[in-house]
């Protein structure tokens, strides 16, 4: 079983470049289970079902990495990707903003919020 950190990516990201989605899935479903608190294994998993077209399954495995490691910014981003892909855009939209107060030079989660805006989505203010 690949070890966390860089060598569990690289094993992923040669599972998925050689085609072999199902065998990636199946590793990380494993090493979730095994490994519950790993935040990294989580997020990769969600990029992962992400990518095979499984957008309920994405948005519960990063929400889950993003629950780990609430300040990571990146895990915020992915979540908001899966949100979108999904087609929740209300909440894709709280997420990303919530990842560009972190990260406010987060070039493509500003591309997202942009896009989110001009689709008409917008904030509302709590009331008052």
């Amino acid at each position: 079983m690949p070890e966390t950190g860089g060598g569990l990516k690289e094993s992923v990201c040669e599972m998925v470049h050689a085609g072999n989605l199902a065998e990636a899935i199946n590793t990380l479903e494993v090493i979730v289970l095994e490994r519950p608190r790993d935040a990294e294994a989580h997020e990769l998993l969600g990029c992962v079902y992400h990518r095979a077209g499984r957008p309920d399954e994405a948005v519960a495995a990063f929400r889950r990495a993003v629950f780990l490691s609430p300040d990571d910014s990146s895990y915020l981003y992915n979540l908001a990707t899966g949100l979108y892909a999904s087609g929740d855009c209300s909440e894709a939209l709280l997420v990303v903003s919530e990842c560009l107060k972190r990260r406010p030079e987060h070039g493509e989660a500003r591309k997202m919020q942009e896009r989110l805006n001009r689709a008409g989505f917008r904030l509302v203010p709590p009331p008052v």
